[in-house]
């Protein structure tokens, strides 16, 4: 029952959560500017296990 209600709130804040795709475009250039342009290359590097 719990994870039910837990699941219903969470769905219903990301659901009302006001993002539009300018604010997203806002968003990715704020994050670019403060660490820089993330590249498939850096993506890769990543993902992958030493």
């Amino acid at each position: 029952f719990v994870p039910m209600i837990t699941s219903a709130i969470a769905i219903w804040i990301v659901a009302s959560y006001p993002i539009t795709e300018a604010k997203a475009h806002e968003v990715r250039a704020e994050l670019e500017r403060r660490r820089g342009v993330v590249t498939g290359s850096d993506v890769d590097r990543a993902s992958t296990y030493p």
